[in-house]
């Protein structure tokens, strides 16, 4: 069965500064809040590399939760042609053995990647 991600905002703290957690029963991660994008741009990117770490690819559709704490992201059946990313989805393109494919260079930096 797919996994939905879920991602939601975290406020700063006395010791940490903000940030963007993605979650699926399959695992989690943490993002930094940047500055640098929209706020669904950012959940995004949470999003992205969640699938990323987990080895998911396909094409992610974001919606709103109904509380307005986050975003939650499914994927759709059918196989990219691209590794991209936008401000309110992304795709992941499977490689041969149907594992993701290394994310390009020119691509790195919009899914919040060490360049």
């Amino acid at each position: 069965m797919r996994q939905a991600i879920i991602t939601k905002y975290h406020g700063p703290t006395n010791s940490r500064g903000a940030r963007v957690s993605a979650k699926a029963s399959a695992g989690r991660v943490t993002i930094p809040y940047t500055y640098d994008a929209s706020a669904d741009h950012i959940h995004t990117r949470a999003a992205a590399r969640l699938a990323l770490k987990l080895g998911w690819s396909g094409q992610f559709y974001a919606g709103g939760l109904p509380d307005g704490t986050g975003n939650v992201y499914v994927c759709l059946p059918g196989r990219p042609p691209i590794t991209t990313i936008d401000r309110d989805w992304f795709a992941i393109a499977p490689g041969p053995d149907g594992e993701s494919l290394p994310v390009p260079a020119e691509s790195r930096a919009a899914f919040g990647l060490i360049v």
